[in-house]
């Protein structure tokens, strides 16, 4: 379903920012903390409609694409319990591990 989602954003942007090409590759797995989870790439005639549509895709992305992630993180009380929260888009849903 998010790789459907991410063609129809994909071909949305194209459409709306008048690109010659865009791209979008989202990793899965773990993601080290500080390395990249998503690339957008986008080509056009003038760098401000490229940069206007990879911020617009990066927003729209975040809102509508059903890409979880789980948050891992040890808790300062219990160090012994890790502590962890699914989060999509800018919604965190905290629980235990």
């Amino acid at each position: 379903m998010a790789l459907s989602q991410l063609q129809s954003l994909r071909e949305n942007a194209i459409a709306k920012f008048s690109l010659n090409a865009c791209f979008i590759h989202h990793r899965l797995g773990v993601v080290p903390i500080s390395e990249t989870a998503i690339v957008v790439v986008c080509a056009s005639a003038h760098r401000t409609e490229s940069l206007r549509a990879a911020a617009w895709l990066l927003d729209e992305i975040k809102k509508s694409v059903p890409i979880w992630k789980r948050e891992l993180y040890l808790g300062e009380q219990a160090p012994q319990e890790p502590q962890y929260s699914w989060v999509e888009g800018g919604e965190r849903h905290v629980g235990q591990a």
